[in-house]
């Protein structure tokens, strides 16, 4: 198959799919639909520059012509591009399963002395704290640092006697975790970090639920040192 033919193919799946998702707005040109549903959808928006570019090459492809022939083919580069933009609109990679894991929780009264011990075994430096099926709180190692400096001023630190769910009231108002879907799309998932950046905040966590909701078990968990993983998932 000609670049030129599997340039076009990945443009129309494109175009198809704006054209579904600006249905209700009438005729509208392709810029207009990429604005209309990059407002809506973090993966179009974060591809609209390189779309637009796309726009331009398909006009060229199909207007400049010799006869029934395209006057220049598209490189294996840019059809390799297309191609995966083509991927990322119409079937963008979700937080699950590429995040899936068996996220290790514990109680509100488990002593600390315990928590740092599973921290350290797993590897981990988030635990969130569950009672029931909802989550109160997550108990993360600059947390406990902080209350590890305020028992060495007052010359008192009790592991034994300290509860994972008192140490939280350690935690940052800057320092955040919020709840997502398990069909939230890579590009939505990587933009709420960048949010609360932008805050001046810090999302530590992203906890995966089915519904996105505190109340449900936690399928599993996206954090910072995630990130790198992610953007990898979505770049061609």
């Amino acid at each position: 198959m000609k670049n030129s033919t599997r340039f076009l193919n990945a443009f129309v799946a494109i175009e198809e799919y704006l054209r579904q998702k600006t249905s209700q707005d009438g005729h509208m040109g392709f810029s207009q639909m990429l604005r209309a549903v990059g407002k809506r959808e973090q993966n179009v928006k974060s591809l609209e520059y390189d779309l637009k570019e796309f726009a331009q090459l398909r006009n060229a492809i199909i207007h400049e012509r010799a006869g029934d022939e395209v006057i220049a083919e598209p490189n294996d580069l840019v059809v390799k591009a297309i191609e995966h933009a083509a991927e990322m609109v119409t079937r963008p990679p979700t937080v699950f399963p590429l995040f899936k894991r068996n996220v290790i929780t514990i109680s509100p009264d488990t002593k600390l002395r315990k928590a740092l011990k599973i921290m350290y075994s797993s590897g981990i430096s988030k635990l969130p704290i569950v009672t029931g099926s909802r989550c109160l709180g997550v108990l993360t190692s600059s947390t406990i640092t902080r209350w590890l400096g305020d028992c060495v001023e007052k010359d008192a630190i009790d592991l034994d006697n300290t509860s994972a769910e008192s140490v939280l009231r350690f935690g940052r108002k800057k320092d955040r975790y919020a709840f997502t879907s398990r069909q939230t799309d890579l590009f939505s998932a990587i933009a709420m970090f960048e949010s609360y950046e932008r805050k001046g905040q810090r999302l530590h966590a992203l906890m995966i639920t089915e519904n996105g909701k505190d109340s449900e078990k936690i399928l599993g968990i996206m954090t910072i040192s995630d990130l790198p993983k992610a953007i990898q998932a979505v770049e061609a």
